[in-house]
């Protein structure tokens, strides 16, 4: 089963690995020194992209119609444990960890239409490149709320909770 979904979702994957890169590319550098980027994100916005889900949706769409909520429950699951890496990184000052983990929270973010928890993800790695995990903190609290955000948009999605 497992081999099978990789298969159908892999070429879906590596259009958004890209895109995530291009994202990366073309959001605002830290100078060294300097504070950190942009507001948090706007509260009043979609914390997903319909579009991505409506892709992730059809991947299963014929062949499996639960596929989507199988891959956002997982994605769920992945963001609690990335989540708690980012506190423990944060609580032991381990800048390195915490790169690594806002990274990968990035990517995964933006492989399910949250844009604005990638965007913050991002920004935590360069305040964390440029500043050290002390500046991280308010970036920390921003990342959990917008992604309480998501799970609610998410869980909406699903029919799990009402909009």
């Amino acid at each position: 089963m497992l081999r099978i979904l990789l298969e159908r979702i892999q070429p879906f994957i590596v259009g958004h690995v890209l895109v995530a890169g291009m994202l990366g590319a073309v959001l605002t550098r830290v100078p060294r020194g300097a504070q950190p980027l942009a507001e948090p994100a706007d509260l009043s916005e979609d914390p997903i992209d319909r579009g991505v889900l409506d892709s992730l949706r059809e991947l299963g769409a014929a062949d499996d119609p639960t596929l989507l909520s199988e891959l956002i429950d997982s994605f769920l699951v992945n963001t609690d444990l990335r989540l708690e890496k980012l506190r423990a990184a944060l609580e032991r000052e381990d800048a390195e960890m915490l790169s690594r983990a806002a990274h990968s929270l990035k990517g995964s973010s933006g492989t399910f239409g949250a844009v604005n928890l990638g965007a913050l993800c991002q920004q935590m790695q360069e305040i964390v490149d440029h500043n050290g995990t002390e500046a991280a903190w308010d970036r920390m609290r921003q990342i959990e709320v917008e992604y309480e955000r998501v799970k609610q948009a998410l869980a909406v999605e699903l029919g799990r909770a009402e909009p």
